[in-house]
């Protein structure tokens, strides 16, 4: 058995052999323990995974709930508490059930676990285990302190009742220890946690969630706790005027829960707009190679006007992988598209200077895909037009925050002006306006003359 226990405590633990040999020495007395006392005995040690514990030693009493041997087995909080509760404060935890497997029991048990110490560190606990069926009554006095102190307290006397309504956990203890008080939610709290018994009239170091009381000298302390499978806000009180502790416990597993799958979900989306982009860049290549291919001119800006498009979509998507949330920076995205531009006008030997200025406002991302839609048709606009034969040129872009939750932006060109009659707009300018007025819920007004062009638009922000 001691090198079996060795074995299993250097496979699943961090303990010292000094430790060890302390946890064997224990182990020789447990078929006596079981013996004796006509339960199922365990001694479990902390495994190097936090949360997890390994079985390194039994004594199954002659009619066990365990049909096979539970040595080398995994144990996690969420199946037994008391065990866990044991390795975080040190102390005795009793009567608290337990769910256990390989039993000829359906599922629960009660456990009273005992710590096993070296030089003040809990090096394992000593578990026994018994049947739920066993109905064994409460204690004497806890039964009269139950009925005896009820509303006696005067801390509580006229506000007793309004404890009943907190969504909290409250507890009150005594000076030496004792719990004189607790409300309904704190005993369904207890009750969730496996605990058999009403804590009431209990040692609080023997039912604590997160350790010892405050120092004398101490007036507050809070922490927050996870518990098997729930999380837990824990606050103390130390009411010395009033001669008790007070704790506050306040069930927040909801709230981690919900933050735990809004990662989750954040870490999908990113991958989504990551594969979005991909595609997109990839439809771009091959239209790239399309354009290389084209002998004809109308068919090589065609097929140009489609890849400003599908980067300035692009351009959102991948904006959206690096910031992690659904908000995105204007300038982010436009200073993207102006830097494709900027690559297309290399190409092409054109010099057209292309100014970004204004508030750098956050946006939805479907708000920031329509703008950079609009705004890609507009430069598209000016280059294709506005500085037909003309190598250079400049083009501002603008983006102000204005009143009532809208803001606006003004792009302008030095150019030689376009056509901007409604009846004969080009295909860009009529996606830009069914933009601007179906998906940005905004205006949209463009002067054009020989000195150049202004186009504005409005969007709500939000």
């Amino acid at each position: 058995m001691s090198v079996l226990i060795r074995n299993l405590c250097k496979k699943y633990t961090n303990l010292t052999e000094e430790d060890i040999d302390i946890i064997i020495e224990k182990s020789e007395a447990l078929a006596d323990i079981a013996s004796k006392t006509d339960q199922d005995v365990f001694i479990d040690c902390p495994c190097i995974q936090i949360s997890e514990a390994v079985v390194v030693a039994e004594a199954l009493k002659k009619d066990s709930l365990y049909q096979l041997s539970t040595l080398g087995c995994i144990v996690r909080e969420e199946d037994e508490p008391a065990v866990f509760r044991t390795f975080r404060s040190g102390e005795e935890t009793e009567e608290v059930e337990a769910t256990i497997f390989s039993s000829r029991l359906e599922g629960r048990v009660i456990q009273n676990v005992q710590p096993i110490k070296n030089k003040g560190k809990t090096i394992g606990v000593l578990i026994f285990e018994r049947p739920t069926k066993e109905d064994r009554p409460l204690k004497r006095s806890t039964k009269r302190f139950v009925t005896n102190t009820a509303g006696t307290l005067p801390i509580l006397k006229d506000c007793v009742w309004i404890t009943e309504y907190f969504d909290d956990a409250l507890i009150i203890v005594s000076e030496n220890g004792v719990i004189l008080y607790r409300n309904t939610v704190a005993a369904k709290l207890y009750r969730k946690q496996g605990y058999v018994y009403d804590i009431l009239g209990q040692e609080y170091s023997k039912v604590s969630l997160h350790g010892e009381l405050l120092p004398r000298d101490s007036k507050r302390s809070g922490a927050e706790m996870k518990i098997g499978a729930y999380y837990y806000r824990i606050r103390q009180f130390n009411l010395k005027d009033k001669g008790v502790f007070l704790i506050v416990i306040r069930d927040i597993t909801e709230l981690r829960i919900n933050e735990q799958e809004l990662i989750l979900k954040s870490t999908a989306i990113q991958e989504i707009h990551h594969r979005i982009k991909n595609n997109l860049q990839t439809v771009h290549s091959l239209l790239r190679l399309q354009w290389r291919r084209a002998k004809s001119a109308e068919t090589q800006t065609a097929l140009s006007d489609a890849m400003n498009r599908i980067l300035s979509i692009a351009t959102t998507h991948e904006s959206l992988l690096y910031s992690g949330v659904d908000e995105i920076s204007l300038f982010t995205v436009i200073e993207e598209i102006k830097k494709n531009f900027t690559d297309l006008m290399n190409l092409e030997n054109q010099e057209i200077e292309i100014d970004v200025t204004g508030d750098d406002l956050r946006v939805s991302s479907d708000i920031s895909s329509s703008i950079a839609l609009v705004i890609n048709e507009l430069i598209q606009n000016s280059l294709k037009y506005a500085f037909e034969n003309r190598k250079n040129g400049r083009i501002t872009i603008t983006v102000s925050e204005g009143n009532m939750g809208y803001a606006n932006i003004t792009v302008i060109d030095n150019g030689t002006g376009y056509e901007v009659q409604k009846e004969n707009r080009s295909l860009g300018l009529k996606i830009v306006e069914n933009l601007v007025q179906n998906k940005l819920k905004g205006r949209l007004e463009i002067q054009s003359g020989a000195d150049g062009t202004q186009a504005t638009f409005d969007f709500k922000i939000k």
